[in-house]
């Protein structure tokens, strides 16, 4: 070898060298300028921690990270959606791990190794993400109690009736959630990449059809529009009456068997149009009063005469397994008076009607269930208040609803027991917002007419009664 060879071959050496050296003190320089700070070029879920210490990378990205547990989130199923807020997801974010990772980019145990991670850092970008959880027992929370409202039950076809009118109301298609992969749609939803201050979750759903379609319903139209069209005369003494198709109509149930409709008939409501119409011949009983402390006639009795509501439901239900138009005589039965001694203050006197029977001493504000000769229990009422008072006589029940709303005054009345013309008896009423009138009110005439029970005895007389039970109102 040359000298000329020998002198470049030792000018390359010491070149190479020397920018050793010149880097490994610049890579000594660089590690005590970044002692105890993030490195260089290190960025977390698109925040630049150079520089920074591990304290201050906390607290830019919490200040991210708790701004987005803040959002509200909406789960989206077709056209229904549920908003909840972020953190009632369940979700979270390490943050803590996220700046310990970001930390240790660049730096290791081993001296080369640490100066070959630290180098990198200085030429390449190193990036880093907030790792998010899902907390199981909010996640279940949240499926369990607040998703549920997006499934849409299936409604089956359906036979509407109004006004004498037959009509078929389609069915309709529900449809069910699937939360099986919501977990990582809420993580994916909810990165740093998403800015809308409300996030949105597009949820699956798996169609559920009807049991009862349209078509099934075919038959039991027909068949219910041939019931309604049937000519049905009932027939008392000179008197006629003949039922409308809207009155036929509420005779008529329909009935769920599976994926199968079928019609049946209400005999609580063929016995409310007897109890209509038989107003136009029915007598009612009165006993005759006798004074108990002189037996002097207070009142002079009427023997009573009713139509036999039983026997008329059951030939009217047999006439409509038949086609041709039909005629039905009504029966009656008689009642005789009885004989009461009573005090001029009438009061609860048993034994006013065989069987079952409710009489409302009106003076007492009392109600009693009695059953022949025996009170079974009385109950505090309150009736109509003197501008609207409740009607005195003998009255039946002739309806009853377990929920009645009353239009007039935008109030509901549970336990509801008609008795014609408006008037009812029922548990004291509650109004939409779920205001309820108060018990203090009973032993007082307030109502409009009707006559009020307490919380219990109003169940306990509803569930007690049956239609065309008598109710004996006095004072």
């Amino acid at each position: 070898m040359s000298i000329r060879s020998k002198k470049i071959l030792e000018w390359t050496i010491l070149t190479v060298l020397g920018v050793i050296f010149v880097l490994l003190v610049s890579l000594f320089f660089y590690q005590k300028t970044y002692a105890g700070k993030i490195y260089y070029n290190v960025s977390v879920s698109g925040i630049d921690l150079s520089g920074k210490t591990k304290k201050q990378a906390q607290t830019l990205l919490e200040s991210k990270f708790n701004a987005v547990t803040t959002k509200d989130v909406t789960f989206v199923a077709e056209d229904k959606e549920v908003t909840v807020p972020v953190a009632d997801t369940g979700l979270t974010f390490d943050v803590s791990l996220a700046v310990n990772n970001a930390y240790s980019t660049g730096r290791s145990g081993q001296f080369f190794n640490h100066l070959w991670e630290s180098a990198k850092t200085v030429i390449s970008d190193q990036k880093i993400d907030v790792p998010a959880e899902i907390d199981e027992a909010k996640f279940k929370t949240l499926t369990d109690e607040k998703l549920p409202g997006l499934n849409v039950e299936a409604q089956n076809a359906q036979i509407k009736l109004e006004s004498g009118v037959v009509s078929v109301v389609s069915e309709q298609a529900g449809q069910l959630i699937d939360t099986k992969d919501l977990a990582n749609k809420i993580i994916d939803t909810s990165s740093e990449k998403n800015t809308e201050n409300t996030l949105r979750v597009a949820l699956n759903v798996t169609p559920v059809e009807a049991t009862i379609s349209s078509q099934n319903l075919n038959t039991v139209k027909a068949e219910a529009e041939k019931t309604i069209s049937k000519t049905l005369t009932l027939t008392y003494e000179e008197k006629k009456f003949t039922p409308t198709k809207s009155e036929i109509g509420t005779f008529l149930s329909f009935d769920v068997n599976g994926s199968t409709f079928a019609i049946s008939y209400s005999e609580n409501a063929i016995k409310t149009y007897l109890s209509k119409i038989s107003k136009n011949f029915e007598i009612q009983k009165k006993d005759r009063k006798i004074n108990a402390a002189d037996n002097s006639v207070i009142e002079e009795g009427v023997q009573g005469k009713y139509l036999d509501k039983n026997a008329a439901t059951a030939k009217i239900k047999t006439e409509f397994t038949k086609t041709t138009p039909a005629t039905i005589a009504l029966t009656t039965y008689t009642e005789d008076p009885k004989e009461l001694k009573v005090f001029p203050a009438e009061g609860i006197v048993p034994g006013r009607y065989e069987g079952k029977y409710i009489d409302i001493d009106l003076a007492q504000q009392k109600l009693c269930q009695i059953e022949g000769n025996n009170v079974l229990g009385c109950y505090t009422v309150s009736s109509g208040k003197p501008s609207t008072p409740t009607p005195v006589g003998t009255r039946y029940i002739m309806d009853k609803n377990p929920r009645a709303w009353s239009a007039p005054y935008g109030l509901y009345m549970p336990w509801w027991m008609g008795m014609g013309g408006g008037y009812g008896i029922h548990e004291l009423p509650e109004w939409p917002g779920g205001y309820k009138e108060g018990e203090a009110h009973l032993g007082t005439p307030v109502s409009h007419g009707c006559v009020r029970l307490g919380v219990g005895p109003a169940q306990t007389m509803y569930n007690w009664a049956d239609i065309g039970t008598p109710v004996y109102i006095h004072k």
